[in-house]
């Protein structure tokens, strides 16, 4: 996504697909991942950040992606979920923005288990609109100050989630709900 890639190398991270119900407004979509990304840090005992990414220490240790497809004439989300899980070194390019939950948590469950966990988090039903996630969101949320993109925009700090999921930047005159998080300061003014 923005043009970047996940890293997974083999044996040290865990990737999966899963395919849920499209909410019936689909303007709830978001919250799909929203969601999700509160249920792997309530998981882990770590934060999240906008809008659906799982960090730690400022750093991201997971990130969901989801997108509308149609399987069988029927409106459907695929839930990507990537978790950084082994891996002790990183790229260059993130090594300053991202960290595994080897390095982060002393990680030592079974994969097959973390799996089944995961799929089991990405099936539970999602909250029809922000108000419902805002408590929990607001609890592990890491957020306020990170460095995000606008689309054509350019580059803010972050104040926040406003009660309708979107994030809310300093400058910007409202919340935006499509931007690039950036985890560090590579290539920023």
């Amino acid at each position: 996504r923005f043009g970047r890639a996940w890293d997974s190398p083999p044996g040290e991270s865990l990737s999966l697909s899963v395919a849920v119900p499209m909410p019936p407004d689909p303007r709830a979509a978001p919250f799909v991942g929203m969601s999700l990304a509160v249920r792997v840090a309530e998981r882990y005992g770590v934060g999240v950040q906008w809008p659906n990414d799982v960090t730690f220490g400022g750093r991201k240790l997971a990130g969901i992606l989801i997108e509308g497809v149609e399987i069988a004439g029927t409106r459907r989300l695929i839930v990507g979920i990537g978790v950084n899980i082994g891996q002790v070194r990183f790229p260059a390019a993130i090594r300053e923005r991202a960290t595994s939950l080897q390095i982060a948590l002393g990680f030592d469950r079974d994969w097959r288990e973390e799996a089944q966990a995961l799929y089991d988090l990405a099936r539970l039903p999602s909250p029809p609109d922000f108000a419902t996630l805002a408590p929990l969101w607001s609890h592990y949320d890491e957020t306020p100050g990170k460095r995000y993109r606008a689309p054509g925009g350019p580059v803010e700090i972050a104040n926040g989630v406003d009660a309708d999921g979107r994030l809310l930047l300093h400058g910007a005159p409202a919340g935006i709900t499509v931007a690039e998080a950036y985890f560090g300061t590579d290539g920023l003014p």
